[in-house]
């Protein structure tokens, strides 16, 4: 069995897990259903009250795509991210690891373009030139010299019991002391994490989980509320849950650190001279975006006390975690049948995916999209509005074809007339692959008859669709996801066995944290 909280292995019939000393109790999580259906309340009441009123996505992919304009309205992504916080709930229920956001890869915003947009998610400061940048006791222009309090030392830890009745690790700017942000609050073989390192990958853990959902994190959490005054799952808080994941991304980026260096495992010259150059450059593009100093953006992000040398080694640990890490999983070797039979295990889950296990090459798609007009009162549209759409459809279709009838000449027609959000690029989408689509796109662009050039007019759900058949290419989708999956999860093995050489200890009662979003919403 795995702990519920950091999951850890664990002896059958544990009752305290030695990690994170949280006890194993009866579930404690928000039933999967419970949690799909409160996101499905909260659309329903979007729409009732109006904010739903754009168009739901009409391109006819069966799931949400990354950096699609349309994404606020799409019907499709609004079931997913529904799903997808079940499956979340769920994997927390089995003990699995993985729904931890960034244990490795990617962690910190390592980018510094990266690292200066955080202030773009909720919370942080949207509305302030960089010359309103509000005063605060916590930032000054170098490293901060907090004075410290003679009666905060005294009270000891700040964990408290909040006007909510949750525990809470939230601080003030004045407990924050020296002697309360250089507090150890946990240890892995020979690396400390440190109240001013906690804030780093406490605060990460948060924009990482709200960057990954953006406008659908309404779906999880009230942003109005802190992270410590609204429930994750039964008795537990969204501050807690960060605080766990917290601990598990320092736990396994300081073991894999130690064991890069046991290994004598050095950076590339080239992620070396990105770290010795790193400080300077965030100082200088801190500086650009009108902040008076790198400190001054870090501890609106990650609270009092971090500086840029914090954040430099915390950002030097990661990137030498995460490349000895993919050197390993580089040097592994795996064959096709490996990959294939990596499916095999998993083509349930798959096949539930639309990941059909056909040796067929992604191909490139052009479409014209018409939507009927009108709609009945069960939202379905009239038949005279579909009428109307089949015969605009046809006409041009006829238009192209009594014309130059190139793909330039469809791509012209598809700027002008599609509803669709690929319009602006001619109708485009490109890497289709079998099982993407609704099934009446998806069967027209893989008949096995189907040549470049081809044209043709499908009704689906959304509309009539103009087709035209742009071209064929080398990847077969269910081999890429596979191999792709079997590599992630042949790295996640060996960071968990790697983790598990290396003890993880906490002292939660004396964790510190501060609510920076608070602070810039000041």
């Amino acid at each position: 069995m795995n702990c519920k909280y950091c999951g850890a292995e664990l002896e059958d019939g544990v009752t305290l897990c030695p990690v994170c000393g949280k006890p194993q109790t009866e579930d404690e999580t928000v039933e999967a259903a419970e949690a799909a259906e409160a996101a499905e309340t909260a659309a329903e009441a979007a729409e009732e009250t109006g904010e739903a009123s754009e168009p739901v996505k009409s391109c006819g992919r069966s799931e949400p795509c990354a950096g699609c304009e349309a994404l606020n309205g799409c019907e499709q992504a609004g079931q997913y991210f529904a799903d997808e916080l079940a499956a979340q709930k769920k994997a927390k229920q089995s003990g699995a690891k993985k729904i931890v956001l960034g244990i490795v890869a990617g962690v910190l915003v390592i980018a510094i373009v990266a690292a200066l947009i955080v202030w773009l998610l909720p919370g942080a400061r949207t509305e302030q030139t960089p010359d309103e940048t509000p005063a605060s006791e916590s930032v000054v222009d170098d490293a901060p010299q907090q004075t410290p309090d003679a009666s905060a030392a005294a009270e000891g830890p700040v964990v408290h019991t909040n006007d909510y009745g949750y525990t809470s690790y939230t601080a003030t700017a004045e407990q924050l002391t020296d002697r309360v942000l250089g507090s150890v609050v946990a240890t892995c073989g020979n690396r400390e994490l440190t109240n001013r390192g906690m804030g780093l990958y406490y605060w990460q853990q948060y924009y990482a989980f709200a960057n990954a959902y953006g406008s659908y994190l309404a779906y999880f959490m009230d942003t109005s509320l802190g992270l410590d005054e609204q429930l994750y799952g039964e008795n537990v808080t969204w501050q807690q849950q960060f605080i766990d994941r917290a601990f598990l991304m320092f736990h396994h980026i300081a073991a894999l650190a130690q064991e890069a260096e046991t290994a004598g495992f050095a950076l590339s010259e080239e992620d070396q001279a990105y770290i010795d150059t790193f400080a300077e450059n965030l100082s200088e593009a801190a500086v650009g975006y009108g902040y008076e100093s790198a400190d001054e953006f870090l501890q609106l992000q990650f609270g009092p006390g971090v500086t840029v040398q914090d954040y430099t080694n915390a950002v030097a640990e990661n990137l030498l975690a995460s490349a000895y890490l993919q050197s390993l999983v580089d040097a592994h070797t795996y064959t096709d049948d490996d990959v294939s039979a990596y499916y095999d295990a998993h083509a349930e889950e798959y096949e539930a995916n639309r990941v059909q296990k056909l040796d067929v090459p992604n191909i490139d798609i052009r479409h014209i999209l018409i939507v009927p007009a009108e709609q009945n009162e069960d939202g379905t549209y009239t038949d005279e509005a579909w009428a109307q759409a089949q015969a605009q459809a046809e006409a041009i279709l006829q238009q192209w074809l009594d014309g130059e009838s190139t793909e330039e000449s469809f791509a012209e027609l598809a700027v002008d007339n599609s509803a669709d959000g690929s319009a602006a690029n001619g109708g485009l989408i490109t890497d289709v692959y079998p099982g993407q689509m609704v099934d009446e796109f998806n069967d027209w662009c893989f008949d096995a008859a189907r040549q470049v050039g081809d044209v043709g007019i499908v009704k689906t759900q959304f509309g009539y669709h103009v087709m035209y058949f742009s071209a064929v290419g080398e990847e077969i989708h269910w081999r890429t996801v596979a191999e792709s999956d079997y590599l992630s999860e042949f790295s996640a093995t060996l960071e968990d066995e790697i983790a598990a050489k290396y003890e993880l200890t906490t002292k939660l009662d004396d964790v510190a944290l501060y609510n920076v979003m608070a602070q810039s919403a000041q």
